[in-house]
């Protein structure tokens, strides 16, 4: 019986996932860049701790480049919704309302 590889995991996890999931996990993906990067709660004051002692370390640039936290942030969410099939997709929906409202309210303030 031979292991299963990474792209055997990956390509189960997505096998069946329909179009409305994957567009509700990229918008937890996006939310979830935010909460890291830009809002003060939960993790503000920890992510301006960590930047202040390890600012010239390759992690903590991870912290200011959406672009680079996305990519994690995505593969830990693949990750999820594989290992909490049933507790992933109502998570992932609570932080994509998040995402939107957050836009939405951006919007309305033009």
């Amino acid at each position: 019986m031979r292991r299963a590889t990474c792209e055997d995991v990956l390509r189960s996890a997505f096998s069946e996932v329909a179009a409305f999931d994957i567009t509700v996990d990229a918008l937890a993906v996006s939310r979830l860049v935010r909460l890291v990067q830009v809002d003060e709660i939960p993790v503000g004051a920890l992510r301006e701790r960590l930047l202040e002692r390890h600012g010239d370390k390759t992690w903590a640039a991870l912290l200011s480049c959406p672009w680079c936290l996305s990519i994690h942030a995505a593969a830990g969410v693949a990750v999820a919704r594989h290992l909490f099939p049933r507790a992933w997709p109502i998570l992932a929906r609570v932080l994509a309302a998040s995402e939107v409202t957050g836009h939405l309210a951006h919007l309305a303030e033009r």
